[in-house]
C-alpha cells in the first residue's frame, strides 16, 4: 500500500513504533557512511526502496539523500544462465522445475550488482574489506562467492595475493520492527570493531539469543 505511515499505521503506539525505526534506521546509516562506503543491493523493483522511504522514513530518506546513498536494483541484472526472472515473476513449471534454479538465478542477480559497486569503488585495486548485511539468504550467499571467485592482485611484500576480508551478517527474516530496532542498535555499535576484523566471519542474528550470543562474542574477541 503507498502512502504516509500516519495513513497506514492509526494508533498512537504504531507510529511511535514506526518513528523508533525511522531514528534507528538512520543512525545506523550515518554511522556506517561515516566509517565506509554504503551501498543498497536488494531485489526490489526498481524504485522500491525510494517510495518506501518516502512513505515510512522520513529521517531516513533525509538522511539517504544528504549522503548520496547509491541504490543498485540486482533484479534488473541478468543472470549467468539462460534464464532472466525478476522478483516476483511468475514461472510454469515447464520453465523451470527446480525452485533452486530460481534462488541460484537470484542469488547471481545479486553477485552481479555487488560486482559492478565492488568495481566501481575499488577500480583495478584490490578489493579489501566488505561488509554484507541484510535479512536474505542471497546477499549472504551472494558475497561470500564473490570472495571464493574473486583473486586480488599479488603483493609485492608477501608475494602472495592481497587479503580480502568477506564478513556476512544476517538478520531475521520477518522482524518485528523492535527486534529490527534492536538488531540495527547492536550492529551500530559494533561496526567499528566489525570493520577493523581482520579475518573473515559469517554471522546470523536470527533471534534474540543471537543478539545476545553476537554481542557476548564481541566483547570476547569472538
Amino acid at each position: 500500500r503507498t502512502g504516509s505511515a500516519a495513513e497506514v499505521f492509526s494508533t498512537a503506539a504504531d507510529k511511535a513504533m514506526m518513528e523508533d525505526l525511522d531514528r534507528t534506521a538512520r543512525a545506523f546509516v550515518v554511522a556506517a557512511s561515516f566509517l565506509g562506503k554504503v551501498v543498497c543491493v536488494t531485489l526490489a523493483q526498481e524504485g522500491w526502496v525510494e517510495r518506501t522511504m518516502e512513505a515510512f522514513y522520513p529521517r531516513l530518506r533525509s538522511a539517504w539523500k544528504e549522503l548520496g546513498i547509491e541504490v543498485r536494483y540486482a533484479s534488473k541484472e541478468k543472470s549467468a544462465g539462460k534464464q532472466h526472472l525478476r522478483v516476483g515473476q511468475w514461472v510454469r513449471s515447464e520453465q523451470i522445475e527446480d525452485i533452486a534454479l530460481v534462488e541460484e538465478v537470484r542469488c547471481r542477480q545479486k553477485q552481479r550488482a555487488m560486482l559492478k559497486a565492488l568495481r566501481k569503488f575499488y577500480g583495478r585495486g584490490s578489493y579489501k574489506n566488505v561488509i554484507s548485511v541484510g535479512d536474505g539468504a542471497f546477499e549472504r550467499r551472494a558475497l561470500q562467492e564473490i570472495g571464493f571467485e574473486h583473486v586480488n592482485p599479488i603483493s609485492s611484500r608477501t608475494g602472495e595475493s592481497k587479503e580480502f576480508r568477506v564478513k556476512t551478517v544476517k538478520l531475521a527474516e520477518d522482524p518485528s520492527a523492535t527486534h529490527l530496532c534492536q538488531e540495527l542498535q547492536v550492529l551500530q555499535a559494533w561496526l567499528p570493531r566489525m570493520i577493523g576484523w581482520w579475518n573473515d566471519f559469517d554471522i546470523d542474528l536470527g533471534c534474540e539469543q543471537n543478539l545476545d550470543d553476537f554481542e557476548a562474542g564481541w566483547e570476547e574477541g569472538l
